[in-house]
């Protein structure tokens, strides 16, 4: 991973020009080196004409589609049958340009997982209940989190919820994983994962932990 390294204003990529260039046969101790860097953003072009260059774009929504479908295979038909509606609705979110820098696929591979841990409950009549905590979860965090709620609940022709969204510190503990090992365990066998890291953004000078400590998420004495 090359990307943030690239972005340095000392400019520690420079190491690489000699690596990347075709050593001479006539050292007695040359070695040809091969070196695969991976970037999120254009490197300079010293470092991009001394190799070749692929790029791959941000999945169109077929393609998020068909991924979404690998990530469900295996599972009952609840979930199967919800992909093309998840799929559209992430893409209809990450549209919009201010946000496209703020979600991203990470959050919509998480949001598959747990609906997949939860594949019994979309049966149950609780599926709506289910497909908002778990977008909250991972579409939160910014003021258009309730119209990403809305935007999913309609492309999977969901009736809105009428009532008060899950209390936030809720959704930090499931976060945290505050849960019995039993829950945890089963949680990470079924989906794959064992939850999610948390950005917890704070608007007061103290830290997001002293909050947490405050709100009785966490215990100051474990």
């Amino acid at each position: 991973e090359i990307g943030l390294a690239e972005d340095s204003k000392l400019m520690p990529l420079k190491v690489l020009h000699s690596l990347l260039e075709e050593t001479p046969s006539s050292h007695k101790n040359s070695k040809n080196i091969p070196c695969i860097g991976l970037s999120n953003w254009a490197l300079d072009p010293a470092k991009m004409n001394r190799g070749i260059y692929m790029s791959r774009d941000s999945p169109d929504e077929d393609e998020l589609i068909k991924t979404a479908r690998g990530i469900c295979q295996n599972n009952d038909y609840a979930l199967g049958s919800m992909v093309t509606g998840l799929a559209q609705a992430y893409y209809a979110i990450v549209q919009p340009e201010k946000r496209k820098d703020y979600y991203g696929l990470r959050d919509f591979y998480f949001l598959l997982k747990m609906l997949k841990s939860e594949s019994r409950n979309l049966i149950s009549g609780r599926a709506a209940e289910v497909v908002e905590r778990f977008v909250r979860r991972n579409f939160g965090g910014s003021e258009v989190t309730d119209e990403n709620v809305k935007v999913f609940l309609d492309k999977l022709n969901y009736d809105q919820l009428d009532r008060e969204p899950p209390p936030v510190l809720d959704m930090v503990k499931e976060c945290l994983a505050i849960k019995s090992d039993s829950h945890r365990q089963q949680f990470a066998e079924v989906s794959g994962i064992d939850g999610r890291y948390l950005l917890l953004l704070s608007d007061t000078n103290l830290s997001a932990l002293h909050v947490l400590f405050d709100c009785d998420v966490l215990d100051r004495n474990q």
